[in-house]
């Protein structure tokens, strides 16, 4: 269950407008996202499974150097550039100019959204 708390919203100008703010969720990393999936009743064990995430992550970082978009059930990850440049043949300079990764939700967590 997600939890959450009321706070008056000064974003808008309608006095009674209230936000919600989640508060207090769990926060859950790889080890217990893998301690789920073995505890199922998967023929998966523990060392196998964070070996293949720890390859899946690899392959993603190398997809990502490369300049290429990832999409999958769970996310999709684009990249951008902020930043002003001055002029048509200005290059992409450190000190001026940053690369962003972007992700959004992938089918499968839109549907999630949902359940929640």
């Amino acid at each position: 269950m997600l939890k959450f708390s009321l706070f008056e919203n000064h974003l808008t100008s309608e006095p009674g407008d209230y936000m919600a703010v989640t508060t207090d969720n769990v926060s859950v990393g790889r080890e217990e996202i893998i301690d789920r999936m073995i505890r199922s009743g998967s023929t998966v064990t523990k060392a196998e499974a964070l070996s293949v995430l720890e390859e899946y992550s690899r392959a993603l970082e190398e997809f990502l150097r490369e300049g290429a978009n990832v999409t999958t059930p769970l996310y999709r990850i684009s990249q951008s550039i902020s930043g002003v440049f001055e002029g048509r043949n200005e290059g992409f300079d450190n000190s001026k100019h940053r690369v962003n990764i972007n992700i959004r939700p992938g089918s499968r967590l839109r549907d999630v959204r949902h359940q929640i």
